[in-house]
């Protein structure tokens, strides 16, 4: 027996048609299974709005997640903090992105979080409330076992780009008008501690001139949009005030709606109406240490490959500023306001030279 509406009352009559079929019930189950696609679509539509890069991570930690699940048995969407934390001594096990070595603590890291997100983002699972959270616990365990025994793991922190380093790679740049663009691209990419996405998208009026420096205004972010107050350098050599000015005069950029990093002709070196893509932003700031003979770590992406190098290009500030809220040294605007837990700018990629 069914319910049915009824007038005035506002409930339903138990009802059958003459077939034994239950309309209300067949609706119900229809609105049902509406509800739940339009659910999953709408997880889908904020997913495929993320950044590719952040997608193709996600699906790396699912891989991982999939292949644990048919190396235990266990069932792929049985996402629970017991079968993490089974996941995380798995992942313990596994080896790491050198020869001879365990996966890192970090990845480690990674590959929860991206379970997790995909699990309920990807595959609809309701996971409780902190589910990750014991995992986490006992990779903090491991990770204090891993340094009482003196073992190492993964690629250790990045080398630190110092004062001395921007002095060097300032004087390395030529006086031509690549020289004057990558040393304002390099000072300024220090300064804001930007990403090389947020400075490929930087017009020429997100440069905010004011009495004291600039404000920069880092509209498009993958992590949040934000103004970048940059303040006079101590030392003109690496100020990337005056290195912007210098920039923005030589290249004749009067254009406010035009990009503020250029691209330059292969043969002439003239200024172009395209901007630079973030990958060249990255070659540019390779280039910059090259030419100063700095050796720093830098991580060369081959298609599906990511392949070590020793040629210069990785940096941040040193380990010691973290969490802190000092000035960078020479002057520089200090980086802790932007990424407080970072507290420090890496330059990851590098490759063929993009002018």
């Amino acid at each position: 027996m069914l319910l049915r509406p009824c007038h005035g009352l506002g409930i339903r009559h138990l009802h059958r048609d003459r077939h034994g079929h239950c309309p209300w019930a067949e609706h119900d189950r229809w609105r049902n299974q509406s509800q739940r696609c339009d659910d999953r679509q709408a997880v889908r539509t904020v997913a495929d709005g993320r950044p590719s890069s952040t997608r193709r991570s996600y699906a790396q930690d699912w891989a991982s997640w999939t292949k644990f699940c048919a190396a235990s048995g266990m069932p792929v969407l049985a996402v629970t903090p017991g079968t993490l934390v089974m996941f995380v001594e798995w992942l313990w096990t596994q080896p790491g992105g050198k020869k001879g070595t365990c996966t890192a603590p970090s990845t480690i890291d990674r590959r929860i979080s991206g379970t997790v997100v995909s699990a309920r983002a990807e595959h609809g699972v309701q996971t409780e409330d902190g589910v990750a959270r014991l995992a986490r616990n006992r990779l903090k365990q491991l990770v204090k076992e891993m340094e009482a025994s003196g073992e190492t793991r993964g690629r250790g922190q990045a080398p630190p780009l110092l004062v001395e380093h921007l002095v060097k790679i300032s004087a390395a740049c030529p006086d031509t008008l690549m020289g004057i663009r990558d040393r304002a691209m390099v000072l300024m990419h220090f300064a804001v501690a930007g990403r090389e996405h947020e400075l490929a998208f930087n017009r020429v009026r997100d440069y905010a001139e004011t009495s004291g420096g600039i404000q920069a205004d880092l509209r498009v972010s993958k992590v949040r949009p934000r103004v970048v107050p940059v303040p006079y350098g101590s030392r003109p050599s690496i100020c990337p005030v005056r290195a912007w000015q210098a920039w923005k005069e030589a290249a004749g950029l009067t254009d406010p709606d035009g990009y503020a990093w250029r691209r330059l002709h292969n043969r002439w070196h003239t200024v172009l109406e395209g901007g630079l893509q973030p990958a060249a932003i990255g070659d540019v700031v390779t280039r910059a240490g090259q030419r100063a003979g700095i050796e720093l770590r830098a991580w060369v992406t081959l298609g599906p490959r990511t392949v070590e190098t020793t040629l210069p290009g990785t940096f941040c500030v040193p380990g010691s500023m973290r969490g802190r809220q000092p000035q960078a040294p020479g002057g520089v605007a200090g980086l802790s306001r932007l990424r407080p837990r970072l507290g420090g700018l890496p330059f990851r990629r590098c490759g063929g030279v993009r002018r």
